[in-house]
């Protein structure tokens, strides 16, 4: 079994030192949810002006990156929110291909006073008819 620790557990640490932690306490992985306060990772240098640096470190270490977090929600009734979500899918689906992550994750989101039955209609929308067209 393969093992990877999350960044929500060191919101401090810099790319160096998660680095050199997984590696000391034999972890095969890192699943990114936020780094250094940011919790948009694309937004970062490390993940995209300097992309070919962190891939570098993260080879010569051999560790994987098995997940990115995202932010997103698949139940939403806000065209504007989802319109975002696809923008943070796009992103996170570009950085899925430059480290092969095979996996983004993502939210439910809470339905508040909506029936289950609606909600899940509403996500199969978001999922079907939005976030996976162009």
């Amino acid at each position: 079994m393969k093992l990877a620790f999350t960044t929500l557990g060191c919101p401090e640490w810099n790319l160096d030192t998660i680095i050199s932690k997984a590696v000391e306490f034999d972890y095969d992985g890192v699943d990114f949810r936020g780094y250094l306060g940011e919790m948009e990772i694309y937004k970062l240098p490390e993940f995209s002006s300097d992309i070919e640096t962190t891939k570098r470190k993260f080879n010569e270490a051999d560790l994987e990156i098995p997940c990115f977090s995202s932010s997103i929600r698949l139940f939403t009734t806000s065209n504007k929110e989802l319109e975002s979500f696809k923008e943070e899918l796009r992103q996170y689906g570009r950085l899925c291909q430059e480290f092969n992550t095979p996996f983004i994750r993502v939210f439910g989101g809470g339905i508040g006073e909506i029936s289950r039955a609606e909600a899940i209609d509403f996500v199969k929308n978001n999922h079907e008819r939005k976030l996976l067209t162009s």
